[in-house]
């Protein structure tokens, strides 16, 4: 079973549309590279030279991943991954 990523609204536009993509499994950084051959953009949306980007929110299966390993996070099949821009106001 292949690794489900759901795509925020503000990255749906990469995709078509398309709120749930799927990828193999792998360390997170190379899914969102792999994501972003079939869906040109994408990972300039979510990430800059240093890592992911301040304002995006990556959950594996409801946990952060900046509370795991970050973009080395191993991702296996049947995870979940939710990529999510941060929401701010007041």
């Amino acid at each position: 079973m292949p690794v489900k990523i759901s795509l925020a609204a503000p990255f749906q536009r990469f995709t078509g549309g398309k709120e749930t993509v799927f990828y193999r499994a792998g360390a997170l950084s190379e899914i969102i590279s792999g994501l972003d051959k079939s869906y040109r953009g994408l990972k300039g949306a979510i990430m800059d030279k240093d890592g992911l980007k301040g304002h995006i929110v990556v959950l594996v299966n409801d946990r952060d991943v900046g509370l795991l390993q970050g973009l080395d996070t191993l991702i296996n099949d049947g995870d979940e991954v939710i990529i999510l821009p941060v929401v701010a106001g007041g």
